[in-house]
């Protein structure tokens, strides 16, 4: 799995996306990384500290939900 996607599901993971939500996961190794990532974000959490998404979250073209926007800065 490429770190982009593992990044997404950070975001999502993080912004309390549940797992049947995600357009994310395609196969049985996505999901296996989805379950991992949502038991190590809850212990971050549990043990009072936050998750911080240091990377934007990119704009997706609603038209080709697939080409990222590139953010106006």
């Amino acid at each position: 799995m490429n770190s982009e996607k593992m990044d997404f599901m950070i975001q999502e993971i993080t912004m309390n996306m549940p797992k049947e939500a995600t357009k994310l996961i395609n196969n049985a190794e996505e999901s296996a990384m989805w379950d991992k990532l949502e038991i190590e974000i809850a212990e971050i959490k549990a043990r009072g500290h936050i998750v911080d998404l240091v990377f934007d979250i990119p704009t997706v073209d609603p038209i080709h939900p697939t080409k990222i926007v590139e953010s106006e800065k």
